[in-house]
This record gives structure tokens, sequence and C-alpha cells, in this order.
């Protein structure tokens, strides 16, 4: 079966490419291994592309979350200077209330010494 195919081959071929039939066949080969290697290589082609374009999107997702968690720590930090500013100006005393606090401890003072100087009956 081999032989008879063999022969048909051979009879397709033109008489004057006999002599470089074996350098066709290699050169044929080398063409079909060429074939799958290129489509080997496009559909791995493909795939990284799809991957490029798949990190791409996580890339602005992440991105965009960083922009927004940025944001959201800003307002905090202004929440907490006005918190912050509100609750000292809460304990900051205004120069009335310090020199009333000064007048009240001084005349407690006096009031203790006074207790502190009389003899005992």
């Amino acid at each position: 079966m081999q032989q008879e195919q063999e022969i048909t081959e051979q009879q397709a071929i033109p008489e004057i490419l006999r002599p470089v039939e074996p350098t066709l066949r290699v050169l044929w080969e080398k063409i079909q291994q060429a074939v799958t290697l290129i489509s080997t290589l496009r559909a791995e082609k493909n795939g990284l592309v799809e991957r490029v374009q798949e990190l791409e999107t996580k890339l602005t997702e992440l991105h965009n979350q960083n922009i927004v968690k940025n944001l959201e720590v800003e307002q905090l930090r202004k929440e907490l200077e006005q918190v912050s500013k509100k609750e000292f100006q809460a304990i900051a005393l205004s120069n009335e209330e310090k020199h009333y606090i000064k007048q009240r401890i001084h005349e407690l003072l006096e009031r203790i010494n006074s207790h502190l100087q009389t003899p005992s009956a």
C-alpha cells in the first residue's frame, strides 16, 4: 500500500523535480512545523493580550479605590483636626475665667492661712 502511494506521488512529481524532491519534502515539513509554531504563538499572544487587559482593568480599579481611600483619609484627618480644635477651645479658658480662678484660689489660700494662724482654743 505504501509502495503504491509512493509510486503515485512519484508519478505526480515531474521528472525535472525528482532530484530536489527530498529537499522539497524537508522544506515542506519545516513549513508545516513553522505553521504549527505560528498558530501556537498566536494563541499564546492572544492569551497574553487578554491577561494584560485583565491586569490593566484591575490596576484601574485598584487605582480608583486608592483615590477613594485617600479622600476618606483626608476627610477623617480634617474631621479629627476640627474635633481637636473644638476640644482645645472647650478646655482653653478665657482671660476672665483665668483671672476668676486665680482670684478664687488666692481667696481660698487666705482662708486656709487664716485658719492655720489662729490658735486653737
